[in-house]
């Protein structure tokens, strides 16, 4: 992934790159050139965030991508275009953060999406601006955002904890960049001018 050169797929056999661009006559060609985030399918296609163009479905087998744009206000649909980033739940439904537009499910078997938005209640973010998403070994799904610290949403259950700068021990800043999870299952945080 690239900011503005679209996507290069590099074929180790040939040594070679196959390179994907935005062409704006073709509805089925990559949506937008700045792309952010991958997660691959069990069949070989990739899901593809994009900073302004939405997600993108890339087919190995047809080689050709489809779009997900943004329908603000619009339950059944991305709330942004800005994907900033991707975690697979399984082989049809995908988690996707996006900058301003909260946190979406898909379930590409029905075709729905789920929004997540900043909130008071148990249920909500603390911002709209997800920047990392990484799901634990217990099926937890980790939320770094801008502004509001780490949420954890327990997908089961539907409830978000909060960890932040505020909290004893807390995070060393609230503007997260990066999650991780180590070899023992302990899960890194990276952030924005805060360390680890």
């Amino acid at each position: 992934g690239t900011y503005s050169g679209g996507i290069n797929i590099y074929d180790r056999n040939l040594t070679t790159f196959s390179h994907f661009k935005n062409n704006p006559f073709d509805k089925n060609s990559l949506s937008y050139n700045v792309t952010t985030s991958f997660e691959e399918r069990g069949n070989g296609d990739m899901w593809i965030g994009t900073d302004g163009g939405g997600l993108n479905l890339f087919s190995a087998r047809t080689q050709q991508f489809t779009r997900f744009t943004a329908q603000p206000g619009k339950q059944n649909a991305l709330q942004s275009n800005a994907v900033l980033a991707l975690a697979k739940e399984d082989e049809n439904k995908i988690w996707i953060g996006t900058y301003e537009g909260g946190l979406s499910f898909f379930d590409a078997a029905s075709n729905r999406f789920k929004h997540y938005q900043k909130g008071n209640t148990a249920f909500d973010l603390n911002s709209n601006k997800v920047f990392a998403l990484l799901k634990d070994k217990s099926g937890n799904l980790w939320i770094g955002t801008d502004e509001g610290g780490v949420n954890v949403l327990d997908i089961k259950k539907g409830i978000i904890t909060k960890y932040t700068e505020q909290d004893k021990k807390g995070l060393g800043n609230n503007d997260i960049r990066a999650l991780y999870m180590d070899s023992n299952g302990d899960i890194w945080v990276g952030t924005f001018a805060g360390g680890l």
